[in-house]
């Protein structure tokens, strides 16, 4: 019986070590063959704890560094809404890379009575310029879920943030000069179009560090 449940908890422990570490484990289990039997159990149940808390040992010192598959979900959720934003304005009716912004403009003076339609053209062109957060944020998310590549470039970083900020400050001050200025219903918009893309960059940001050293390794290497 002991043999059997010191075999089953080394099995366990070399399943459960990370990748890094099933040398480690292996050897583990090649010692235990040296103790006595009484000792056995014992000793496999501490490496299994021993593997058990290396496995975790990431999680514990804070890091951010996550699996691809995390990362593509992350980038959809971070960048996904900015994108679509992107192309509705460079694309959709009334794009301004795809169409002629002049019967716009003479719709917004003459049917909307707006005088300054001139400055709601230079909107949508501000708009369009601070969106493109959503196209390369989504695409520098992917690149780091293929190839683990984060975003080393700090001004296109810090650029992008300034970008995802400025549109939701233009946004507001557009909400009040036109007269709907109810900050709560802005909320939702601030955090899909500002807070999650900002958040996603300074994550790739993160990622493009070089990565430190897993505490405790040294240690356990010496064990």
């Amino acid at each position: 019986m002991n043999r059997f449940a010191t075999r089953a908890l080394l099995a366990l422990a070399e399943r459960v070590a990370p990748t890094e570490r099933r040398e480690w484990a292996h050897a583990m289990r090649a010692e235990a063959a040296y103790l006595p039997e009484s000792a056995r159990v014992r000793w496999a149940f501490g490496c299994l704890v021993a593997a058990i808390k290396q496995r975790f040992t990431p999680m514990q010192t804070g890091s951010l560094r996550i699996n691809p598959w995390i990362m593509v979900v992350e980038s959809l959720v971070c960048f996904a809404p900015m994108l679509l934003v992107w192309w509705r304005l460079s694309f959709w009716d009334p794009g301004v890379l795809t169409h002629d912004l002049a019967p716009f403009e003479r719709y917004l003076v003459g049917v909307l009575r707006m005088p300054d339609a001139r400055t709601v053209i230079w909107m949508l062109y501000g708009y369009a310029v601070c969106s493109l957060v959503g196209p390369v944020g989504l695409f520098l998310g992917l690149r780091y879920a293929l190839l683990r590549r984060g975003l080393r470039n700090r001004v296109l970083g810090y650029g992008l943030i300034a970008a995802a900020i400025a549109m939701s400050l233009s946004g507001a001050l557009n909400n009040f000069w036109v007269g709907k200025g109810d900050l709560w219903e802005r909320i939702p918009l601030v955090m899909m179009f500002t807070i999650l893309p900002a958040a996603g960059i300074l994550h790739l940001m993160y990622l493009g560090r070089p990565a430190a050293p897993i505490a405790g390794d040294a240690r356990l290497a010496a064990g």
